[in-house]
Parts: C-alpha cells; structure tokens; sequence
C-alpha cells in the first residue's frame, strides 16, 4: 500500500506523487508476476489494494497503457498485456538500434564521471545477480542500460528510449530467466568494459549482439508456446 503522507515540498501533498507511485506500484506486480499476462483489473480493486482513489489508479494505468504494460478494454475494465512473439520481436528490433547507437555514442562522450557511473551501475547487476530477486535484477539490468543513453547526452534519443522502457523492463525480466547469472553478468561486463575503453565499434556490436540474442530466444519461446496453445485447448 501506498504512503499517503508521500508529500511535495511545502505545498502539501502531491497528486502527481500519487499517480507515480501508483504507477510504479502496478509495474512492479507485472513484473514480478504478481499479476500476470492477460489478467483482468478493476481500477475499484486496484484502488483498495493500492490504498489510493480510483482517479489515481486510472491515471497510473493510462501511464502503463502507454507504456505498452497494461490494455484497457472495451466495456470490461483493464487487462495486463500478453507477452507475444509480435511484442517481442518490435522490441527487440527496435531496442537493439537505440541500444547499439547508445553504446557507440556513450563510447565516444564517456569521461571519467561517466566510467564512475556505469560500473556503479554494473556493480548494481552484479550483486542482484549473486541474489534471488528477479524484480530488483531487472530493473539494474534496464538502468544498466538507460544509464548508457544518458551518457550519449543525447535528448532525442533519451526520448524514444524512455517511451519503451515499461515494456522494456517487463521482457528483461523475462529474458533473464532463461539466462544464467553468469550469463547476464558477463554480457554486461563486456558492454561496460567496451565503452569505459571508449570502443566505438565493439560497444556498438555488443549492445546490439546482447539485445539480438536474448530477444530472439524470448520470441521463439513465445512463438512454441502459441503454436501449442490450440493443441492444449482441444485436449481440455
């Protein structure tokens, strides 16, 4: 539940806070799968549970819905979005541009600040990696990642990348179940490495290679499970 003594500066409480928490509240239930894919919401119920009013939730799930984590439907509420080999192949396809362009820019710019941050950032990964907490490991993992953007002082680029980071973090955290621990700490060892090196070209094929592989895995496994489905469906 939410803390509703959340306040902004002097002027009292904060609606906007509200809706961000909130927002930040439901991302993470689909995230950790808590709520699952497909799910049907009531913003009456999410308001309760939330501990918030139901103007406050349907805000937070217009955020969501623009972020391509949450449907709303017609005459029935709301729905959390289905994972789908579609989905996954637009977000792969299009993160492993804005990702390899990142990294190779972010290569180019990086200082000293800039090095600081990002292997604070790997670090971050690192030690949810020697953990169990799958939320927390991908949100590293994606602020491994948004940090990078930012290190391209690049605005319109940070736009983009900001408008797929909810769907974003939802397939990362389920890119990284069908990955080891290792895996995912090497993959981004070597990102990091490559641009605090200030590698263009390496930065640039790592960021887009790490992208490709693990969205191609999650959308062939999305595409089985699909294919399967009518055979289940006939058995029942």
């Amino acid at each position: 539940m939410i803390n509703k003594m959340t306040r902004s500066g002097a002027g009292g409480i904060s609606r906007q806070s509200f809706d961000q928490q909130a927002a930040d509240w439901l991302r993470d239930a689909i995230v950790s799968g808590r709520l699952t894919p497909g799910q049907r919401l009531t913003e009456s119920a999410l308001a309760d549970e939330i501990g918030v009013s139901r103007s406050t939730t349907r805000t937070a799930l217009l955020h969501l819905a623009a972020e391509g984590l949450v449907e709303r439907q017609a005459y029935s509420g709301w729905s959390v979005a289905d994972l789908s080999a579609e989905d996954a192949w637009e977000l792969y396809t299009l993160r492993k541009g804005l990702d390899g362009i990142a990294a190779r820019l972010a290569a180019e710019k990086i200082d000293d600040e800039g090095r600081q941050r990002l292997r604070h950032d790997f670090d971050r990964i690192a030690a949810c990696c020697s953990g169990s907490d799958r939320v927390g490991l991908a949100q590293a993992d994606v602020g491994f990642h948004s940090t990078i953007v930012d290190l391209t002082r690049h605005r319109r680029l940070r736009r983009q990348y900001d408008m797929i980071l909810g769907a974003t973090l939802l397939y990362v955290s389920n890119t990284n179940i069908r990955a080891s621990r290792g895996e995912i700490a090497d993959g981004h060892q070597q990102i990091c490495d490559a641009i605090c090196a200030g590698d263009e070209e390496l930065a640039q094929s790592l960021a887009e290679s790490h992208v490709e592989e693990n969205g191609i895995a999650l959308m062939t496994e999305l595409s089985k499970k699909a294919e399967s489905a009518p055979a289940l469906i006939g058995r029942l």
